[in-house]
């Protein structure tokens, strides 16, 4: 396939928002409908559980206890970026400098598999799509949207942490307002499944009818 037929053919849809918003529940009600949807973060979680150099310059920059029975341990590895203590910015932009580029990568050759097989719309989960400034490479954004609280308690029960834990780590991160205004759609995800899944339909459909962008 040329070039100049991908342009105006193919189409990569983001999905974000805050964490416990539901970006997964539309990304299951997505896949449902027979659309190819690449995870980042379930990328992410398999590159930092198999590849050995990424694995190795993690534990390079974070120290030997890092790793449990040579696999990273997640929970230490979220106190060092995420916790309290006075480096967890400077924690947090080195991991995503080793982790980002490589997801990226991964998801680029996940999206040109699927058009080799034929796919013309494809979906990427990603919390970070504004943050990294990724969303030029996007033709349209979806941005999953709740309440405040019930994202908090979402997060909470799924993580297994405080309330005030989810909220340090949303802070890191673009607000519900700046995703939602930089976003082409926005569904509502603070109802019943069901309002959800009709909403997500109904973008669906929207989709199938707009033009891919014009990439420069």
């Amino acid at each position: 396939m040329s070039p100049e037929k991908i342009e105006t053919e193919i189409k990569i849809i983001g999905i974000t928002g805050l964490i416990g918003s539901g970006k997964s529940t539309v990304a299951k009600f997505i896949k449902e409908m027979n659309y190819p949807l690449i995870s980042s973060d379930e990328v992410a979680k398999e590159l930092m559980s198999s590849n050995s150099e990424l694995i190795n310059e993690i534990k390079a920059n974070f120290g030997e206890d890092i790793l449990v029975n040579n696999s990273l341990d997640s929970k230490k590895l979220s106190e060092l970026v995420f916790g309290e203590n006075k480096d967890a910015k400077k924690n947090r932009e080195k991991l995503n400098s080793l982790v980002h580029p490589r997801v990226m990568d991964e998801n680029m050759k996940r999206v040109e598999q699927f058009v080799l097989e034929g796919e013309h719309t494809i979906f990427i989960e990603s919390a970070l799509i504004f943050e990294l400034g990724l969303d030029s490479g996007y033709d349209y954004i979806i941005c999953v949207d709740a309440d405040i609280e019930i994202c908090l308690q979402r997060a909470s029960e799924r993580l297994g942490i405080s309330k005030e834990k989810i909220q340090s780590r949303m802070n890191t991160q673009f607000s519900a307002q700046e995703k939602k205004k930089l976003s082409d759609f926005v569904i509502d995800n603070s109802g019943s499944f069901e309002k959800t899944r009709q909403a997500t339909e109904f973008i669906l459909e929207l989709l199938d009818s707009l033009p891919a962008k014009k990439f420069i």
